[in-house]
């Protein structure tokens, strides 16, 4: 019985653990969130403060922008351009 209680507790436990890993990769540098990859930048996320038209800068950290994740900016939708 005990196994059947420590198993859920402990993915939880390792989900947040993993949760957190994550989100320690991240970078913020104004309005963006992004990662680094062998030296090239994904924007992941925009501020949801973000509005009207913005400019996607080619450099975030030192580091080339070179994609834009599937979700970056779907909860910025102040957004004109």
């Amino acid at each position: 019985m005990k196994k059947k209680i420590l198993s859920p507790v402990f993915m939880v436990f390792l989900t947040i653990f993993a949760f957190d890993t994550i989100n320690a990769l991240a970078e913020t540098e104004g309005i963006y969130t992004y990662s680094v990859s062998n030296g090239n930048v994904t924007i992941t996320k925009c501020n949801i403060s973000a509005n009207g038209a913005i400019e996607i800068p080619s450099t975030l950290g030192g580091y080339p922008v070179t994609s834009i994740g599937s979700s970056a900016f779907y909860i910025c939708s102040s957004l004109t351009e």
